[in-house]
Parts: C-alpha cells; structure tokens; sequence
C-alpha cells in the first residue's frame, strides 16, 4: 500500500502521531522527528510499563526516532536532508512556528517539489483564532460537542476519548492517502491545512444540519437519541444493556421479542414519530419491563429476534470478547528486549498479517536514518 512512501512525522502529543500511526500501519515509512530536551511530551505521560509510557508506546508503533535540534544550524541541514527523501511531511505546531524555523512552503518546494506538506492545526494555519492554541478538551467545548454530551439537564461533559485529536488524526491521513493518489495522477503535491475545529464540527453533521435547515437548538438528552426511540441504554435486573430499534420493522420485533406486541400497534407508538412525540410515555412503559429480567436473558431474546442490541462493556469485558480476537483487534508488540505490549490494532490495511515494530526509544534511529539520507544525496 504504502510501502515505497516516506513520511516525515514533526508531530507531537496525540492528533499528529495518531494520523503518522495510520500512515505507518498502512506500511509507510515514518520517520518522527523530536526535540533533543525530551522529545515528544507525551513521553512522560504515564501509566508506565517497563519504564516507557504506554500512551507514547501505542500511537508511536512502527516509527523510527530521530533526534534534531530545529534551532540549530546543522539540525536545519540534517531536516532538509530528510525533506529531500521524503513524500509526506506532517507536522502539528502551532500555526507559523515551522516558517519561523526556516522551513515556509516556498523553501519546501524548493527543497522537494513533490512533498505534500500538511498542517495540523487547532484552528487552522489562516484565521482568526489560527495563532491560538488547542488540546482536545478546548475543541471539544468549543465546537458544541460539549454542549450535546451529559445527562439531560446536567452539566456538558468532555467525551471518554479524545475525540476531537482522534478524528483530526484519521481526517488528516485520509487527506494525505488523497494528495498521494493526486500527485500520482498528476505529478503534483497538495498543501493539506486540517484544523481540530473543523473536524469536530464535522463530526457532528447531524447537530449541525438540524440547526442549519430545521432551526433546533440540539441540547444534551443523555443516553437517548433525539430523533430515533427506543435508541438508548436501558437498566435490566442485574446492569444495563443498549437496544437499538430503529425504525418500524424494528420495534415490532422488539415487541414481540418483549412479549409487549400490544404495544407496537399502540397509536401513541405505532409510528417513529410518534414514539418520538411520546418519548416520556414509552419510557415509563419499558423501563419497568426492562428491570424484570437480566442483562443476558433480554440480549439473547432481542438477538434471536434481530433486533439491534449489545451489552454495555467495560475496557475489561470487551478485550475479553470472542470478536476481538477473531477480528485481531490487539497486536502484540515485542520491545526490543523482547517484553510484550498489548494495544488496540490498526483497523485498516494488513490485519492480522502485520507484525508492529515497537515505539521507538528517542533517537534510537537517528545514525541509521541520516546516515541513510546522506548515501541517497
């Protein structure tokens, strides 16, 4: 896929390594670039295992470590060496600090015609708000995903992920796997600009489009959906399980796997939109019927009638499900010293037939890399 692809990642924290993660899984080789005080920050986030950070550990796979002082004369020369081997760079600063190094687009073209440059950025490299600067938790509040997460009522709530970094990763990688195949066609690179804030608000194109066309102000509801009911978790005798029955067809199975078919022809239910309308008094019809039996006796029931539904996990029970080794969705990544880490795989290119290489210690690969730029001059 992209085997022959060189990738210069200048990133750091988690929406740039999470993009050149993708890259690298996908076979590309990424070499990251870090600071000679410590490299990447997220090298001292813990937990810890082994000594080595397990955040840095994962979304670092399959990278080689070189390290290069920016600021420096010789850390100059050594980046436009590598920039000349390259066809991706990708870098997360703050917008305008990679000019201010020396490094503007006029000086990369010149560098590397063919480089596709891109820019991850909280707010995007032009802008009001483009010098600012941004984590996940900011994006999160201000692009309203804030303002839709929480209990009805309560107070907004920050997602359980990083949402905001997440996302930017994947549509920055989508971009670069697009400049790629453009550059192919026509031999020419793309300048990719991908900000924080537009990707969450991308993300919530629902939201958005309600607002836009229908004029509703969309508010926190908590674990329901706002157009689609029953949609939700629901409490049984012993947890809680989440039934997705969209659409009619849907909640007559649902019924009939309830032993409650009197209720699918309910005129207040009968219609999507009319359980909508009458959310509060479906609720207090299905939440007692719900407690009455256990979590597994309802999914087995709903599951045999093909109705949309699943347990609520913890990270405890889903690494433990039949699915997830079938699927191969954990690598084992052997440390140099041949201990194990165990990590969410990459969900798209080789699975199950790509061996990971291990997080790269800083600088581990900086003699091998340059030395290999210096050959190819």
């Amino acid at each position: 896929m992209l085997h022959d692809i060189r990738v210069i990642d200048l990133t750091m924290h988690l929406s740039g390594p999470y993009c050149c993660w993708l890259l690298a899984s996908l076979g590309a080789d990424v070499i990251k670039v870090e600071r000679p005080d410590g490299g990447d920050p997220v090298r001292e986030v813990g937990p810890f295992v082994y000594g080595e950070s397990t955040y840095f550990a994962s979304v670092n796979r399959n990278k080689r470590s070189v390290v290069i002082d920016l600021k420096s004369e010789q850390g100059k020369r050594d980046l436009a060496a590598l920039l000349e081997t390259a066809d991706v760079l990708v870098e997360n600063f703050r917008a305008g600090v990679l000019a201010r190094l020396g490094f503007d687009e006029k000086r990369l073209k010149e560098i590397n015609p063919r480089l596709i440059y891109a820019s991850i950025s909280g707010f995007g490299q032009n802008g009001p708000l483009s010098k600012r600067p941004a984590f996940d938790v900011v994006i999160q509040g201000m692009s309203g995903m804030m303002s839709l997460t929480g209990p009805k009522g309560g107070d907004p709530t920050v997602m359980g992920i990083s949402v905001a970094d997440i996302s930017t990763g994947i549509f920055t990688a989508l971009d670069i796997a697009a400049a790629l195949f453009q550059r192919e066609r026509t031999g020419s690179p793309r300048r990719i600009d991908v900000a924080m804030l537009d990707c969450m608000f991308a993300m919530m194109e629902n939201p958005v489009a309600r607002h836009l066309n229908a004029g509703e102000v969309p508010m926190r509801v908590g674990g329901r959906h706002p157009k689609i009911t029953p949609f939700q978790p629901y409490p049984t005798s012993d947890g809680s399980i989440v039934v997705a029955a969209d659409g009619d067809p849907n909640w007559r199975r649902m019924c009939d796997a309830m032993d409650i078919g009197h209720l699918a022809y309910d005129e207040r239910f009968a219609t999507l939109e009319r359980r909508v309308a009458n959310y509060d008094e479906l609720e207090a019809l299905l939440l007692p019927i719900f407690a009455s039996r256990t979590s597994a006796e309802w999914l087995d029931s709903l599951t045999r009638a093909d109705v949309p539904c699943g347990p609520i996990n913890g990270i405890p029970d889903i690494v433990k499900e039949d699915v997830v080794s079938h699927r191969k969705m954990i690598s084992t990544v052997h440390r140099n010293d041949g201990a194990p880490f165990r990590f969410a795989a990459s969900p798209i290119g080789l699975r199950g037939n790509r061996v990971d290489s291990p997080a790269p210690r800083l600088g581990e690969h900086t003699e091998e890399v340059l030395k290999q730029t210096r050959q190819t001059q």
